[in-house]
C-alpha cells in the first residue's frame, strides 16, 4: 500500500517507483511481484502534484477509497507492506478491523527522491523484506 495513484496510467504499478529494484534484491523479479501482489494505494485519486513531488490526498480521498476498497482488501489479506510515512500513518489511523494475525511490513517509500535514503538502507530493507516474506 502506498500514498495515491501516478499522474500518468501505468500497466504496471509502481513502475516508476524503486519498489522492483528493492524486490530484486531478495530475487523477486517484476513479473513474479505482479503475480505475488495485490498493488494499493491508500487513496485512488492522484492528488495533484508541487516542484517537490506529489501532494498528499485528501484524508476525505483516502476514507472513500478505505470504505470503498482498501479495507475489505487488507481484512482478507495475511500481510500488508505499507509503502512510506503517509500509507503507514493513514493505516494505522483507521479503526482496527483486520485480523490481530495480519503481519505489516513498513518500508520506505519507493519514490525515486528516496534513492539515497533507500540505499543507505539497502542492508536493513533486504533483511526485513526476507524475513517478512520468506
Amino acid at each position: 500500500i502506498g500514498q495515491a495513484p501516478p499522474s500518468a496510467i501505468q500497466i504496471v504499478p509502481y513502475d516508476t517507483t524503486l519498489l522492483y529494484d528493492m524486490l530484486n534484491w531478495v530475487n523477486i523479479s517484476k513479473e513474479e511481484a505482479q503475480r505475488m501482489f495485490d498493488f494499493e494505494a491508500v487513496s485512488n485519486v492522484f492528488p495533484g502534484a508541487t516542484k517537490e513531488g506529489h501532494k498528499k490526498p485528501s484524508k476525505e480521498d483516502c476514507d472513500k477509497h478505505w470504505v470503498s476498497t482498501l479495507e475489505n482488501k487488507i481484512i482478507s489479506s495475511d500481510k500488508v507492506i505499507l509503502l512510506g510515512n503517509f500509507a503507514r500513518n493513514y493505516f494505522y489511523s483507521q479503526p482496527k478491523t483486520w485480523s490481530c494475525n495480519l503481519q505489516v511490513l513498513e518500508l520506505i517509500h519507493p519514490s525515486r527522491r528516496n534513492y539515497n535514503k533507500i540505499m543507505d538502507n539497502k542492508e536493513s530493507i533486504v533483511n526485513k523484506l526476507k524475513e517478512f516474506l520468506f
